[in-house]
């Protein structure tokens, strides 16, 4: 694709001009024989600089649109010229249509790239990805050979005539001086992904920074809503307004290769409801009734209706959409205001939003009766609750106004335990009649004999008796008493028990 320089020669020198070109290129650029042929050639260093876009010492990257290459020779340019013919650089051993001329200071040889007028070739056609060698052969003659003349190629101010680019002639003294660099060409551009904010999606009121680069070294800069902040990965974005906002992230690779990942996202700090359907101001409903209400939301937002200090939740779904069915038969009797709260998925929580009033009455309880049967009630009822101080003062009146009160069971409801203490006392009862009939005891006496006499104590029984019974006891009593009469004992002698 490069075009090779012709070397304009006469006849006379063709052989010595080519044969001069060989032993640079192979000397310079040949193989390591071609080297070892001149191990004295010595290769000084050249200065290379991207020219267009982004400029980076060393490289040249997608952004650029050119390159120069400077050498400073040990020749006197003031009493030698360039050899344009014969001045050539190559890259990576192709040869390369340049433009040459003579540096402001007149001291200093540069390559430009591309030649004026430029070239149409681009910089991926003339370096490979990675590491390119640059070397330069520089070609000398004297001025005395040629006189001075302007710059051809119009590098020089108009009128300028120092150190002037000639070509050779057949009785030219040629020099030759050597230039080489190295440069890393890079025209890939850096990758990175951005984890967080997620692009499209909408956070609440603050979202964490997080990225990956895809690969090592390089320079990110964070921008948000186009002003360049000092986030860097792992930050938390903070105080960001309601609405959307466009965050870029920036990574320039060490060839100045730059990349731009956008994500835009959306912070919501509010949440928006509507009830378009619900019962009109006033509504009379009775126990047990069901109502419904409708409305629009955010999306998947949680919605609360709060009657009477009861709420009822729904979500409204993808679209917005909620519906959400009120069963009024455990709301108390009375008027009550009907309140509706939304949270969105955010935790955004809307006001509550007074929407009607309703009334709710009891159901009336009717009594049905027929010959067959106990009354029965048609309706439920549901005793009222009372709090708990009301049970309290429920249950001080109680112990202050409770009586003895003597409980019967009826015959329906008849006590299931069996009272052991009152079986024993009757047992005993039995126990103790049974043998004092068998014994027939009526009584006892107890006699104590003596000088000073005879004292005696009766026990009258407890059994009853017939009269006649009782006389033939009488009687055996007082014969008993006349027979201990004629006894006579000792005033020691112990009590006797007589039946």
């Amino acid at each position: 694709m490069h075009k090779v320089h012709k070397i304009k020669k006469t006849v006379n020198k063709f052989i010595i001009t080519i044969a001069s070109v060989a032993v640079v290129i192979s000397a310079g650029f040949g193989p390591s024989w071609a080297k070892a042929a001149d191990p004295d050639l010595i290769f000084k260093e050249a200065q290379f600089s991207a020219t267009g876009g982004k400029v980076v010492k060393g490289y040249i990257n997608q952004t650029n649109t050119g390159f120069r290459v400077v050498v400073d020779p040990e020749a006197d340019l003031t009493q030698m010229s360039v050899d344009k013919n014969l001045s050539i650089i190559l890259i990576n051993g192709e040869v390369l249509d340049s433009n040459v001329m003579i540096g402001d200071d007149g001291n200093l040889v540069v390559f430009e790239y591309p030649a004026i007028p430029a070239s149409a070739n681009p910089l991926k056609e003339v370096f490979q990805e990675g590491i390119n060698e640059i070397k330069i052969t520089l070609n000398f003659i004297e001025n005395d050979v040629i006189p001075p003349q302007p710059d051809p190629q119009g590098s020089l101010e108009e009128g300028q005539s120092v150190n002037p680019i000639s070509e050779a002639r057949d009785d030219d003294t040629i020099s030759t001086e050597y230039f080489a660099v190295l440069l890393v060409a890079d025209f890939i551009s850096p990758s990175a992904t951005i984890l967080s904010p997620v692009n499209g999606k909408t956070y609440k009121d603050q979202v964490t920074l997080s990225y990956l680069l895809g690969e090592k070294n390089l320079i990110t800069r964070v921008y948000l809503d186009d002003k360049l902040t000092q986030f860097t990965n792992k930050d938390i974005l903070k105080d960001l307004t309601q609405g959307g906002h466009i965050l870029a992230l920036e990574v320039t690779d060490l060839a100045g290769n730059q990349s731009r990942i956008i994500s835009n996202f959306t912070i919501d700090k509010s949440v928006t409801f509507e009830a378009s359907c619900f019962p009109e101001d006033g509504t009379v409903f009775t126990q047990g009734d069901t109502f419904e209400v409708k409305g629009t939301a955010d999306s998947f937002a949680r919605i609360i209706i709060e009657i009477a200090g009861k709420r009822f939740e729904g979500s409204a779904d993808s679209n917005g959409a909620w519906s959400i069915l009120v069963d009024t038969t455990d709301l108390p009797v009375g008027g009550w205001e009907v309140y509706v709260t939304a949270i969105d998925q955010f935790g955004n929580e809307s006001t509550r939003t007074l929407i009607t009033n309703i009334k709710v009455e009891g159901k009336e309880i009717k009594l049905a009766y027929n010959t067959n049967a106990a009354p029965t009630i048609e309706a439920d009822v549901t005793a009222p609750k009372i709090s708990e101080v009301q049970l309290q003062q429920l249950q001080q009146d109680k112990e202050e106004v409770a009586l003895p009160i003597q409980i019967r069971a009826t015959s329906d409801e008849k006590e299931t335990g069996t009272n052991w203490s009152a079986w024993i006392i009757l047992l005993a009862i039995i126990v103790l009649a049974s043998g004092l009939s068998t014994l027939g005891y009526y009584g006892y006496e107890w006699f104590y004999g003596g000088q000073e006499g005879v004292v005696v104590r009766e026990h009258k029984t407890i059994k009853s008796i017939s009269r006649e019974s009782h006389d033939d006891e009488v009687e055996k009593i007082t014969d008993a008493r006349n027979q201990t009469d004629k006894t006579s004992e000792d005033d020691e002698r112990p009590p006797t028990l007589r039946w």
